[in-house]
């Protein structure tokens, strides 16, 4: 099936075609004895006008179905049509009228007549799955498909830009489980992949959200419902029952890639990265505009299995294509490192602190690799570890690769004291921050201490007091940092490296 055309005025409405594509491939998946290729397996074909002989080639198909779809106000018009693979003539075509207020039984329409005119057997009610729908308001589908089109896309951008649409879905239908458990999975990657911070809210709050949406999307299970219960277990190294889980979203949409991918991460979580690679290679043939992450996940499974030179290769790849997600330039260092690649290792790492700064971060030293870091994904990071060991990277700020950034005392004094500073960690969302009068009455939240204390100058040390504790550390200059995300200084004390910028 080739992803239907946008005929409306409107180039916007592109995310209302292709929803319409998304459901006719759910409901014609589900027909027995039909095989139906991903919608994304023929994306490459889109608007190209490729002969259909070529495409049945290439898809192993027999029929191809393509269409169109014309959205003017609140009616609709869908055109569809059945080409032979093989002799590329036309079996089948007609058209089909209606609002948007009757979008479901439209679409039942379409594909009632598209599996009578392949002949194929009715199921033992006599209809086609067609009727299943997974909400009966048509506003709320609307909602639901514009957030489709950013989640699709899988960054964590674009996974932020999906949450509002969703909401609304979930606002016009409260029992909506598709679009409950979208907005679990959002939350649940955030928490897991350690950027809650761009959604600005916790780690904790995350997790809050992603577990009561699911809670919520139980009710009304769906593959994707699946993907996050999976998700979820494998986060606590329950393997078998993600196993299990990604197993029943693969049965009710075997075409969806998104459930060989999670399967495969499972795997490498697992301790089995063999295992995951067939996995997540199925996930990019059923995908071939798979997105970045994918890509991340094949590079994990080869690392793991110390394949260090097609690891470098394939993190490479997915740094190209997602050029705002650090991690895989963290793996490709240590890739180049196991290698004894130190320039091209040295030349990641360089990469990986510019991305971690541009998202409200801070460089990268090896201090930051603890027991529980986020960085050690997947678990069992000793050959993480051991290819960064290789490349001379600073075990903290106190070294003096960062000299020409610390701030002298009487700086720190004029950024802190009469002021107050913000920031926000990257990884877990948390806020900090302190307000420090002239005279260095502190009143400190978050990670600077709790509640109402003093902040002082050592030598060039900043020195914050409360009445258990006492922490100081250096204030540096974060290149490359924005006020805009709160982290255009770095205090360094004990391990932690603390972002934040002058509020007034």
């Amino acid at each position: 099936m080739l992803p239907f055309s946008n005929l409306s005025d409107d180039p916007k409405q592109e995310y209302f075609a292709d929803g319409i594509t998304d459901s006719l491939i759910t409901d014609l998946s589900q027909v027995p004895g039909l095989f139906v290729t991903s919608r994304q397996s023929t994306l490459i074909y889109k608007g190209q006008g490729v002969d259909p002989k070529k495409i049945g080639r290439e898809l192993g198909v027999a029929t191809i179905l393509e269409g169109s779809v014309q959205k003017a106000g609140d009616q609709i018009r869908i055109n569809a049509q059945l080409i032979n693979a093989t002799t590329g003539g036309h079996e089948w075509a007609n058209r089909y009228d209606g609002s948007m207020n009757d979008i479901f039984g439209l679409q039942d329409r379409v594909t009632k007549a598209i599996v009578e005119a392949l002949s194929l057997p009715q199921t033992s009610s006599g209809q086609s799955t067609a009727g299943q729908h997974e909400t009966e308001i048509p506003s709320a589908y609307d909602a639901f498909l514009l957030g489709w089109e950013n989640y699709k896309r899988s960054t964590p951008t674009d996974l932020a830009a999906a949450i509002p649409h969703f909401e609304r879905a979930i606002q016009l239908d409260p029992t909506y489980g598709r679009a409950q458990a979208a907005l679990a999975m959002i939350y649940f990657r955030a928490y897991d992949e350690r950027w809650t911070g761009r959604l600005a809210i916790s780690m904790d709050d995350a997790y809050r959200k992603a577990r009561d949406y699911l809670s919520a999307a139980k009710a009304r299970p769906t593959s994707l419902f699946h993907q996050v219960a999976g998700s979820i277990s494998r986060q606590r190294g329950w393997y078998d029952d993600a196993g299990k889980e990604f197993q029943a979203a693969i049965t009710l949409e075997p075409s969806d890639s998104w459930s060989y991918a999670y399967l495969a991460y499972s795997l490498i979580y697992a301790g089995r990265a063999a295992e995951a690679e067939p996995q997540i290679e199925t996930a990019m043939r059923l995908d071939p505009h798979y997105p970045a992450l994918f890509l991340f996940y094949k590079g994990l499974a080869q690392f793991m299995q110390n394949r260090m030179e097609a690891a470098t290769i394939t993190f490479a790849q997915a740094a190209k294509q997602d050029p705002d997600e650090p991690l895989p330039l963290l793996f490709l260092a240590s890739a180049y490192g196991n290698l004894g690649q130190k320039k091209e290792g040295n030349e990641a790492i360089s990469a990986f602190n510019r991305a971690r700064v541009r998202l409200g971060g801070v460089p990268f030293v090896m201090i930051q690799i603890t027991d529980d870091s986020p960085l050690l994904r997947p678990p069992k990071g000793a050959f993480l570890i051991k290819g960064l060991a290789e490349l001379g990277i600073p075990n903290n700020f106190d070294s003096s690769t960062f000299d020409d950034q610390r701030l002298t005392a009487p700086e720190v004094e004029s950024l802190l004291f009469g002021h107050r500073i913000h920031g926000r960690s990257l990884e877990s969302g948390l806020e900090h921050g302190t307000s420090v009068s002239p005279d260095g009455v502190a009143m400190m939240f978050g990670a600077w201490g709790s509640g109402a204390g003093t902040a002082k100058m050592e030598g060039n040390r900043l020195c914050v007091v409360s009445t258990t504790t006492q922490r100081c550390g250096q204030v540096l200059r974060n290149t490359g940092g924005t006020k805009e995300k709160e982290n255009e200084y770095i205090w360094f004390q004990d391990w932690m490296g603390l972002t934040f910028s002058q509020q007034e």
